[in-house]
């Protein structure tokens, strides 16, 4: 968290995504993701990306969340953000993730655009 806060840019994000987070999950993420995965993250616009993150139930964050934030450089610049970007409706955005398994997300994210799970 330390490199992240140092990064001015990223302060903003961080301050709205650790807003949005109960201390375990703000634990656990900071604990078992990369901070350059944070980093690429935290590129998302800060509202919707607080949204989501609080719309996450807990019992999905481990199997479903981190998995999400550990995956490729690629598949989170260039999936993960444009989707969070596009998107009118994070919470649809979240159901997803509350109810599907992590292996039929991650599958859908790293082979359809961002903007076209979006729309």
């Amino acid at each position: 968290v330390g490199a992240l806060l140092s990064d001015e840019s990223q302060v903003p994000a961080l301050a709205s995504l650790l807003g949005a987070l109960n201390t375990d999950t703000m634990v656990e993420i900071v604990k078992t993701v990369p901070a350059e995965k944070l980093r690429i993250v935290l590129s998302a616009p800060p509202d919707k990306l607080a949204d989501l993150v609080r719309g996450v139930a807990t019992e999905a964050l481990e199997p479903v969340l981190i998995p999400i934030l550990k995956e490729p450089d690629e598949v989170l610049r260039d999936k993960v953000i444009p989707l969070v970007e596009c998107t009118r409706h994070v919470h649809r955005i979240t159901a997803a993730i509350n109810q599907v398994e992590a292996e039929v997300l991650l599958r859908l994210l790293r082979s359809l655009e961002g903007q076209r799970l979006g729309a």
